[in-house]
Formats: structure tokens, sequence, C-alpha cells
């Protein structure tokens, strides 16, 4: 694995003299010195109402506001965390204190995981974020969060069971029984995964989120978990594990979100998706205007996540038109949760301006970054 580390150190080497002489008095002023003044709005996008869940089933959300991550913080807010699918209004809750996941295909006799039992045999497994693969603009980009979960890793499981063989494919699916359902929605909750991919991802089956069990919103009592996968792939209220053939169709879930994942089309064959992997990416989530020793300044805050590898080659660019500049200040330690930056930016002139993030290394898959997804605006009225 290529090992990259981003430091402020080294990003200030990249720096124009007039942005390093900026920074510098920045960081001598005293913090009596440095006022906030203002948070400013992204423009073009609606302000949703943040932390509070709305609508039912599958049109329930609850968007987090990604301006309020702690500096400090690698998880969200605690029940804060964005929903995409609420509990299925069908749910039967005296049958999900007695859960169990229903297995079948593999060479064992056993044929049912009770939930008692994956708790007893739970582990932690750190924080994690996840965005749903349909986040965007229109969502403030509030589909996106992170939390620290404990579970069972799904290969162990597997092994136990029988084991698999590249030959075969695992189905995971979830107890989606939506009462009320929407134009062009369905309720089958299922994807299917090559062996491999599971092992490689560290793939658990969750029964904690944040130290306590999990919501019903979230999955309760059992969701699939996998590091690095878009949230869609993280199956909630897991009932079924199946062994399947090479040759099985891919389910109607994978196929609604192939142009989501990065699918090159929408395969019939499930063992032709690739998996629905994160690629690197970043955003800013929050610019202040402040007032330093030196005057107006901007400081730009915002984070990383996704991908595989780690970098020191995040750069950021104001405006449609320049170069970009390096990232002032973040260290990228871990691909796992996101990861906060800062930059400290002097606009030359008013008006609106678009911010846009880039990984400046041509072996990091950036998908999104490279279409200039996840760019936001801001509009300046004083420099």
């Amino acid at each position: 694995m290529k090992s990259h580390l981003g430091r402020a150190s080294l990003a200030a080497l990249y720096l124009d003299p007039s942005l390093r002489s900026l920074l510098e008095t920045v960081d001598q002023n005293h913090a009596e010195k440095d006022e906030l003044l203002e948070v400013l709005a992204f423009e073009g996008e609606p302000k949703p109402v943040f932390g509070e869940p709305f609508g039912t089933g599958l049109s329930g959300r609850r968007i987090y506001d990604l301006s309020q991550i702690d500096a400090e913080a690698g998880v969200s807010a605690p029940g804060k965390h964005y929903i995409r699918t609420r509990a299925p209004q069908a749910l039967d809750p005296i049958r999900t204190a007695a859960w169990r996941i229903l297995v079948s295909g593999f060479a064992a006799e056993r044929r049912e995981i009770g939930i008692a039992e994956l708790r007893e045999r739970s582990e932690r497994q750190g924080p994690l974020v996840m965005e749903c693969a349909g986040n965007g603009p229109h969502r403030a980009f509030g589909l996106l969060s992170a939390a620290t979960w404990s579970g069972v890793r799904l290969d162990e499981l597997l092994e136990e069971l029988g084991g698999t063989d590249e030959e075969k494919l695992v189905m995971v699916l979830g107890n989606d029984n939506h009462r009320l359902l929407g134009p062009g929605q369905t309720g089958e909750k299922a994807w299917i995964f090559k062996p491999a991919d599971l092992v490689a991802s560290s793939a658990f089956l969750a029964t904690e989120m944040n130290s306590e069990e999990i919501p019903p919103d979230h999955g309760s009592p059992v969701r699939l978990m996998i590091p690095g996968w878009y949230g869609c792939s993280c199956i909630k209220w897991v009932e079924e594990i199946r062994l399947l053939p090479a040759a099985a169709s891919s389910t109607l879930h994978m196929r609604d979100y192939a142009g989501r994942t990065h699918q090159d089309a929408v395969p019939e064959l499930a063992r032709d998706f690739k998996p629905a992997v994160m690629d690197l990416a970043a955003m800013p989530t929050r610019v202040e205007r402040r007032r330093g020793a030196a005057g107006i300044y901007y400081r730009v805050i915002g984070i990383m996540w996704g991908g595989q590898e780690l970098t020191d080659r995040l750069s950021i660019r104001f405006g449609d038109e320049g170069k970009f500049a390096a990232v002032q200040s973040y260290e990228h330690l871990q691909n796992r949760s996101w990861t906060r930056w800062e930059h400290s930016w002097q606009p030359k002139a008013a008006g609106l301006v678009p911010i846009r993030l880039i990984v400046q290394d041509e072996s990091f898959p950036t998908n999104r970054l490279d279409e200039g997804y996840y760019s936001r605006s801001v509009r300046i009225k004083e420099v």
C-alpha cells in the first residue's frame, strides 16, 4: 500500500508567498485577537431540517449537518447520524427481540443464527464513515456520517457454516417489508458479494452503534456493515444469508444503485458488479469569515473520506480558474472514518466563489472529485 502523510509543514511548501505570509500572521495571533464574524451559507443548496427524522419507511430521512463536525471528533454527533430509510412500518417489535438470521446453501447443518449469539460474540470494529450513494447538494451533502460500531466478522461466520469458494456468491437479505411504497420503490433490499470482497473489506454483522443497541432506523437488531462501501450495500434488518451459484442474477436493489456505485453499466449477473466502494473524496463543510490582526480572512473547514490509500496531495481551488494549492492543515492517517482539514484564504474580490478539491495524484481513483461533484460555492461580500 502506498503511504502518504499529509502535514501542514509539508503542504506549506506549495503555498504562494502572500498566502504563506498571511498564515504566519494568523498563527501568531492570540486567540482574543481572532474573531469569528460569520459562518457563510453554501449558495444554491436547499436548507433542509438537520438532525431530526422526517418521513416514514423508504421515504424517511434524517440529514446530518456537516458544518458541526468537531475538530477532534471522528464520528457524528450522538443521535444525529444520517438516515436514508426508516424502519419498515411492518417490522414486528416482538419478533425483533428474538431475531434470527436464516442461512441456506452452506455445508453445515446449522440453519439459523440468533441475535443473542451475535451480541455475545460481538467485538469493537471502531469508527466508520458511511455515505449514501445518492448523497448530493439537494440534501446539503448531509447523507454522510460516521459512527463507532461493534459486531461479528462475516467471513468468520461463513467459515463456521462450511466456508465458501470463489465459484460461489453470498447474498445478504434485509427485512424491508414496507407497507407504503412510492412510485418506482421496491421493498426488496439484498446485495450479492464475492467472498473475497467480504474478506478484503472486513465486512461484519453489526449489533451495536455508538456502544448501544442499533436504533430501529439504523437496522436493529442487526445490519451488515462493509467498511469503505456505500451505504446501499450495508443491508439493514438482516434476516437471511444465502450461498448462491456463480451465475446468480443481480438483485433489483443492486441494479437500482448501479449508476451511483460507479458500475460501467447495469450488469445482469451479480458477479459482474464491481465493489460499491467509496472513492477518495473531499469537500468543504464550513466557511468562516474571521477578523485577525492582519484584517479579514476566511477559514475553510472540510473533510476527506473514502478510498483505500493515504495522501498528502489534497489540493484546493477557489474560483473556476487558476491553479490548485495544497490544503494547508490536515493529517491523513486512516481511511475508515473521515479526516478533517483546514485552509485559510484571503479572497481577491467579492462575488460568488466555487470551492473545489482534488487529489493531485492520478493513481488515486477519485471519480466524483474528478467530476467536481463535491464542489460548493459561497458568496464573498467583504475582502
